[in-house]
Formats: structure tokens, C-alpha cells, sequence
């Protein structure tokens, strides 16, 4: 498992969006669960959906606990993940698969 680090200085805008988009998403899931559309507010409550430092840390924790190998990039993961897939899996120290949502990865190779 490869974690975001940091957020990246230069991207402020880019996060103030993000950060915009979720809102309006959760907004949505609030309404549609307001109309008793448990479906519908699950969409959007997923969409809006942000994973805090603090669920960062506490499955890190989880992961320390139970043996599992995690990295956590010094800011965006993707050059990590795209190093890894690389290497390949096995005793070669990557990986077999890359499961992201971030098509950003493409860029990478992977």
C-alpha cells in the first residue's frame, strides 16, 4: 500500500477545488437522504468522501500491527506506485498490480 504524503505546495488551488467538489457531493448525498433515497445519498457520500490524515494514520496502525509493508510518499504517491509496478512483483521488491483511481498513472506507465 503506497500513501499520499504531503500536499503539494504548488497545487493549493488545485485542493481548494477538490476540497469544493466533495462539499457539493456531500451536500448532494445529505439531500437525496433528506427524500429518503438511501441509494442516491450513498453515490454521493462516496463521492465526497475525504480521507483525513487522522484514517491515514489509524490504517497505517492497522497495517503496522498486523505485518503488512506500506510506503508513504514524501508528497503524491503516483512516481512511487509507478516505481514499483516497474520493478514487478516477487523478490523484486514491487509490485504485481496497481489498483488506483488516479488516472494520472497513465503518465506513468502503469
Amino acid at each position: 500500500i503506497v500513501f499520499d504524503g504531503d500536499r503539494l505546495p504548488a497545487k493549493g488551488g488545485e485542493e481548494k477545488e477538490r476540497r469544493d467538489r466533495r462539499g457539493e457531493k456531500m451536500a448532494k448525498g445529505h439531500a437525496k437522504l433528506k427524500l429518503g433515497d438511501k441509494e442516491g445519498a450513498a453515490f454521493f457520500f462516496q463521492q465526497g468522501i475525504d480521507v483525513t490524515p487522522a484514517m491515514a494514520h489509524e490504517l497505517i496502525a492497522a497495517l503496522k500491527r498486523e505485518g503488512f509493508e506500506f510506503i508513504v510518499a514524501p508528497y503524491e504517491a503516483d512516481a512511487q506506485i509507478a516505481a514499483l509496478a516497474q520493478l514487478g512483483g516477487g523478490d523484486k521488491r514491487g509490485v504485481d498490480v496497481v489498483f488506483t483511481e488516479d488516472s494520472d498513472l497513465v503518465a506513468y506507465g502503469c
